[in-house]
């Protein structure tokens, strides 16, 4: 068996962790600890439901203090167009693990149909693509004439649809999609020996509550349940208060996985900065100084005269 040698013990566990993962079922799609208040990530029926140009820019650095640790930038943009009936989204997401980096561009169209003045479900499509690329030149191996990645920059491209449903009313909200329903095979070398291997398709299910505990304090528990064939089912739960329209405060858990809390502040209804941290369950927590995660968001009010009226989901 190759012997690989990096500067640092600790990736090279990460390096080894990522191959198996590949080879197994391809990269899984990232995930975000503030999932709650980035549903577009993962539904493209979300666009147009903030009912404003919405932005929003995520940064999440998972286990800090790794060398090749997952980083992950996250850019949505979606809007509601045709007197709110339909809505158009974009989605852009830099994910880097180890010597392996993938670049997502997608765009997303959803479709509300109005059940009465505060019960809406929405139909979304998006499409698509994703390029991986992983970088096997900061790599030295004991015999590396006989490595076939040894030294080596490959790619994929690849194209891909995906759809979801997304069902909200005044205090609850469901969602389900499958963003990717194309199952790619990726050929590049670095699958397994033989150049196989197939990203298999991820299924979501997110849902939320939000309700009253008095005039200034709100509680919302929202779920997502993930569902990728061959692995086990991930559930992360959380559970936020929201005080005086301003400020969520949550705790998060990732279900035999992480543990986490996070905040956010909203200005004005307009601008908000969210930020997380969790930490890891498994045996990688005395080696991590845990997982951090940024979130900016805006919505665009180009009515002057309309005021922007909070948005829980």
């Amino acid at each position: 068996m190759i012997v690989i040698r990096f500067k640092n013990t600790l990736r090279c566990l990460i390096i080894l962790f990522i191959s198996v993962n590949f080879s197994s079922y391809g990269q899984q799609d990232p995930m975000y600890a503030q999932y709650m208040f980035n549903t577009l990530a993962i539904n493209p029926a979300y666009a147009g439901s903030q009912n404003y140009l919405s932005a929003l820019l995520l940064s999440r650095h998972q286990w800090v203090g790794f060398e090749g640790a997952p980083s992950t930038q996250n850019l949505t943009i979606h809007s509601p167009i045709r007197n709110q009936k339909s809505a158009f989204g974009f989605s852009y997401v830099h994910d880097k693990i180890g010597p392996t980096t993938q670049n997502i561009v997608y765009v997303d169209y959803a479709y509300k149909i109005k059940f009465s003045e505060s019960v809406f479900l929405s139909l979304g499509l998006r499409g698509g693509a994703s390029v991986y690329n992983i970088d096997f030149t900061d790599v030295k191996t004991d015999q590396q004439e006989i490595t076939p990645t040894a030294n080596k920059i490959s790619s994929d491209i690849l194209p891909n649809f995906g759809g979801g449903v997304f069902l909200q009313s005044e205090g609850f909200y469901l969602g389900i999609s499958v963003p990717k329903i194309l199952k790619n095979k990726l050929n590049s070398g670095y699958i397994d020996s033989a150049g196989n291997g197939y990203l298999e398709r991820h299924y979501f299910l997110i849902s939320g509550l939000i309700f009253s505990l008095s005039e200034t304090v709100k509680f919302k528990p929202t779920t997502l349940i993930k569902y990728v064939n061959g692995t086990p089912i991930s559930i992360d739960v959380s559970a936020n208060m929201l005080f005086n329209e301003k400020l969520w405060v949550g705790v998060l858990y990732k279900i035999q996985d992480a543990i986490g809390v996070n905040f956010q502040y909203v200005f004005d209804n307009s601008l908000k900065f969210g930020y997380a941290v969790d930490f890891s369950l498994s045996p990688i927590r005395s080696h991590s100084k845990g997982s951090h995660e940024f979130v900016i968001g805006f919505n665009f009010n180009f009515k002057q005269n309309k005021i922007i009226s909070p948005r829980y989901f």
